[in-house]
Parts: structure tokens; sequence; C-alpha cells
């Protein structure tokens, strides 16, 4: 499936005119089809995913919703040797830093104040662009 021809679909059904770049905020809360809404709201949730496989299958890729410079989006179907070749590997290194940070909060703790093992959206992105810079 094409998720931006669902989208353009869905949107020229409900007559929301979106060819000119235009915020289309006010058109679609005119649209009174609840219909609609769902189908919209589950194309706009597929469109942020990043991970897509397929249960009972070996379909497992990532595919990025942010095209780089170019204009091109990663598609790890189509990934070269030093880039993500699917999504359960990918999410295992992940799941692997992060047991690598909790190791580290272990590690630099002073014994007094109270151990924190949880983590917060800015303390990974710190992380990761801290072991990004190591790494180049």
């Amino acid at each position: 499936m094409n998720v931006t021809q669902e989208l353009k679909r869905l949107l020229n059904e409900a007559s929301v005119s979106y060819q000119e770049g235009q915020n289309l905020t006010q058109a679609i809360a005119l649209v009174k089809d609840t219909k609609f809404y769902k189908k919209l709201y589950w194309l706009l949730k597929l469109t942020l995913s990043l991970r897509h496989s397929v249960t009972g299958t070996d379909e497992d890729f990532i595919l990025s919703p942010i095209a780089n410079k170019e204009g091109q989006f990663f598609d790890s179907r189509n990934s070269s040797d030093t880039q993500p070749k699917d999504a359960d590997a990918n999410g295992a290194y992940h799941i692997a830093l992060k047991g690598l940070w909790n190791l580290q909060q272990i590690n630099d703790w002073d014994g007094e104040e109270k151990l924190k093992l949880t983590m917060k959206n800015e303390d990974w992105f710190s992380f990761i662009h801290q072991r990004n810079n190591q790494e180049s």
C-alpha cells in the first residue's frame, strides 16, 4: 500500500484541498464523517511508524518517515552493509544500548542517593549523541 496515495484519496473524497501546501487543520476540522477520521488516524499512525512487519512472515523492515537531503527515505530492504538490515536486529541493538546506559548509571552511583534506572527521552538522546560522537 502506498500511504501517500491513500492519504490523497482520503482527502480528495472528503473535498479537502491539499495541493497548495496550505494548513489543512481547518479544512479537516470541517469534515463530519467518523470513518474519515478513523482512516486518517490510521494512515498518519502508519506514516509515523518506523518498523514495519507482517505477522507470520519474514517481512520486517525499517522505513523512515523522514527524507534525507536528497528527498530519499531510508528503507532497510535496500540498505548497505553499514546500515541496519532489519527492524528486529535494530531493536535488539537499542535494547542493548539501554542496558549499557543502565550499567553506566550503576557504575556512576555514589551509593548515597536513590539509584535511578528509569530513562527520560532527554537522557536517551544525550546518551546516543555521545555514543555516536565517540564512534565517529
